[in-house]
């Protein structure tokens, strides 16, 4: 069973008070990060964007994965983005963030932080990308972060 799939059917194990409770085929937008020429954040360009997604038929959002080029970002610069969002992005919609890095304690962070802050309806976690571990150290890393957060 895929990730998606058990977050999907996470309702059937008794966990959470998802918005993501049916097995219903869903759509979810990528959202990207824009930046100006400083690269600093294009937080206008953002909420723009946002906008037209808060009024568009999908079901929800997609913030700080590979799309908003969260490897880049600091998390500071996350936190931002999931500031802006949540104060646009109507509640009945799926909201998804990404905060997974390179660092497990840097994940278990940032996800403490907005868990607390925000109703989101899950987490994108990755892979050390860097450390290249081997099995046991993934398994070792996933289990930080559940029992952790």
């Amino acid at each position: 069973m895929s990730i998606l799939s058990k977050i999907i059917h996470k309702d059937t194990h008794g966990v959470g008070d998802s918005k993501i409770t049916t097995t219903k085929n869903i759509v979810l937008s990528a959202v990207p990060t824009f930046f100006h020429k400083d690269l600093s954040l294009d937080l206008d360009a953002l909420q723009s964007f946002l906008t037209f997604q808060a009024k568009s038929d999908i079901d929800g959002i997609v913030l700080c994965g590979t799309t908003s080029e969260s490897p880049t970002l600091t998390k500071e610069e996350k936190m931002q983005i999931v500031d802006l969002a949540f104060s646009i992005f109507p509640q009945n919609k799926i909201v998804v963030v990404g905060t997974g890095s390179n660092n497990t304690y840097d994940t278990v962070d940032l996800t403490n932080k907005l868990s607390k802050k925000y109703p989101i309806d899950a987490f994108l976690l990755v892979t050390p990308y860097y450390n290249k571990p081997n099995s046991s150290m993934l398994v070792s890393h996933f289990n930080y972060i559940h029992n952790n957060t």
